[in-house]
């Protein structure tokens, strides 16, 4: 449920700082991924997304 909620704010969202919500823990990540952000969605679960916008 919570990953649905997550992608719904993905959706929307019109900047990386759209995602900056607090509990969720944005972050990019390193190395040869450092295009790529991370959240977190629960526990050890993550959705990690590539903004294009």
């Amino acid at each position: 449920m919570q990953c649905l909620i997550v992608l719904g704010w993905l959706n929307t969202a019109t900047s990386v700082k759209n995602m900056d919500l607090p509990g969720l823990f944005l972050h990019s990540l390193s190395g040869k991924r450092s295009d790529i952000w991370s959240v977190r969605v629960s526990g050890n679960w993550r959705v990690t997304f590539r903004f294009n916008g």
